[in-house]
Order: structure tokens, then sequence, then C-alpha cells
């Protein structure tokens, strides 16, 4: 794609270096955040969701998710999670009602 469109804006200077220390940790250049923004704006005829720095919940997520570990079928996953659910020393129960009751 020909990138020969110039956009300039005003905006202030703090905004602008929080912004691309944000930008940073991303991998990002301003640039390219804006490229990505005007793309998705295109794309979905209107503004996208935000885009956030990930907690430290969500790293650890993603990091478990990309251990590269893989199941057979489901049930070895839910064997997997029971299992690790079990060694935390109590189990949720669920009543008729629907709320969950632990039992040690």
């Amino acid at each position: 794609m020909n990138k020969t469109g110039l956009v300039k804006a005003r905006i202030d200077e703090k905004i602008k270096s929080e912004a691309e220390l944000i930008l940073n940790q991303l991998g990002l250049t301003t640039s390219e955040a804006i490229r990505l923004l005007m793309n998705q704006i295109v794309l979905r005829k209107g503004l996208p969701l935000e885009l956030r720095i990930p907690n430290d919940n969500t790293l650890s997520a993603i990091q478990a998710g990309s251990s590269g570990r893989t199941y057979a079928s489901a049930q070895e996953l839910f064997d997997q999670v029971i299992g690790e659910t079990k060694t935390n020393n109590h189990t949720t129960v669920r009543s008729g009602s629907g709320e969950g009751v632990e039992k040690r």
C-alpha cells in the first residue's frame, strides 16, 4: 500500500509524551499507532475498541496459554483443571439455586 498521505495534528506535549511511552511498551511507533487507528476506523466504520497494556493477571494467562501445552481431548483439559482446583484444598459446589458453597 502506498503511504503518501500525511496527517498532522496538534496535541498537548504531555499527552504526546505519555502516549509515546505507552506505545513504546506495546512495541509501536506513533505513526504505526495512527495507521492502525485509521485502518480500524475504516474496517469498523467507527472507532475501534480501546487497546491497553495487559495487567499482571492477563499477562500470566497469556503466558500460560502460550506454554505450548496441548491436550488430546477436552476431557484431559478438564481433568487437569479439576486436579489443580483440588490442590487448592477446597472445592466449590453449586447448590440447586446456583449459589456456590465451599466445602473444605
